[in-house]
């Protein structure tokens, strides 16, 4: 027992569904009784894990559930463990990843990326306020809901099972997502602000990938390997692939601002990711209210405003938060 192939039991949940994996985990949909719910569980694959793992695992689920219900964020129920011994992390029920979309449809709509932008935004900066990092951001742990929501998920516990759980998870971002300090320098990640920043890069090479069905500077899998994609990540600017973005449209605030994100030296990124939601509310409602060429058009403005409201109910429950 304790493999990916063994069957799955895990107490109090029942109906359990395969529905999707990973070489590190895999995720069922469930039925809790007790609750009457339905829900996500994230199962890692690997059962052999010593009393500090444990003890941390079950810290850092702790610190995500504390986050509650925040857009932009997966809440965290639970934490439990299989029959076996496998950990497991209880989630709430969305639908596909971003990178599944990707994946079958390719870049998706410029309007869903951007209230993706602004949900994604909103969870990262109660996150961070909160302390809390994610370290491993990318299209495969975004998930998007039935009414094209962003929702980000997976913060920073996706090493359950190795002996030491922030080493082998400093080691274990994404190549195609990680900011180019993560290649550049002997310490790339000395402290939580650094680690702020290289979430902020990673939030806007998804971004970047969400819109063009790419990551910005290629990946591994592309002709020349690991070392050609980190000579582009270290040397290249950003290219928009297509004709520019009409202007004072939804799309130039998205790849203005997405831009900021990528910048290489993590100081002249935006302070927070607060402060990114912020610059792409006021770019965009600029772009448009300043009448631009006039190719934004009605259904820009109409979509502008509730973005607008949205993120003024954000900002107005993050207060509230922080006053608790």
């Amino acid at each position: 027992m304790g493999s990916a192939d063994a069957p799955v039991e895990i107490d109090g949940f029942t109906e359990l569904r395969l529905i999707g994996s990973g070489s590190a985990s895999q995720v069922y949909s469930g039925y809790q009784p007790l609750l009457d719910r339905r829900v996500a569980l994230k199962v890692f694959t690997n059962s052999t894990i010593d009393d500090a793992t444990r003890s941390r695992f079950e810290r850092e689920s702790a610190l995500m559930g504390a986050l509650g219900e925040v857009r932009g964020v997966v809440t965290v129920y639970a934490t439990t463990f299989t029959r076996d011994g496998r950990p497991v992390i209880v989630m709430r029920l969305i639908g596909q990843s971003l990178g599944e979309l990707l994946a079958e449809h390719g870049a998706r709509p410029v309007e869903e990326v951007f209230r993706g932008a602004l949900d994604l935004g909103a969870g990262l900066s109660h996150a961070h306020g909160s302390g809390v990092v994610h370290r491993d951001i990318k299209p495969e742990n975004v998930l998007v809901d039935e009414e094209g929501r962003y929702w980000l998920a997976d913060f920073g516990i996706a090493a359950v099972g190795v002996a030491d759980l922030s080493v082998q998870t400093q080691g274990a971002m994404t190549p195609a997502h990680a900011p180019p300090e993560r290649f550049t320098s002997s310490q790339p990640e000395r402290d939580v602000a650094d680690w702020m920043a290289g979430d902020l890069w990673s939030l806007g090479s998804t971004l970047y990938t969400a819109l063009c069905g790419r990551p910005p500077f290629g990946s591994p899998s592309d002709p020349g390997g690991m070392a050609a994609m980190m000579q582009r990540l270290i040397r290249d600017e950003v290219v928009w692939p297509g004709p520019p973005a009409p202007k004072g449209s939804p799309l130039q605030a998205l790849q203005f601002n997405v831009e900021e994100l990528l910048e290489k030296e993590p100081f002249h990124r935006p302070e927070s990711a607060q402060l990114f939601v912020t610059r792409l509310l006021h770019e965009a409602q600029s772009g448009v209210d300043g009448g631009g060429d006039g190719r934004g058009g009605v259904s820009d403005q109409r979509f502008l405003a509730a973005a607008l409201i949205l993120v003024v109910l954000v900002v107005v429950l993050l207060t509230v938060l922080a006053v608790r």
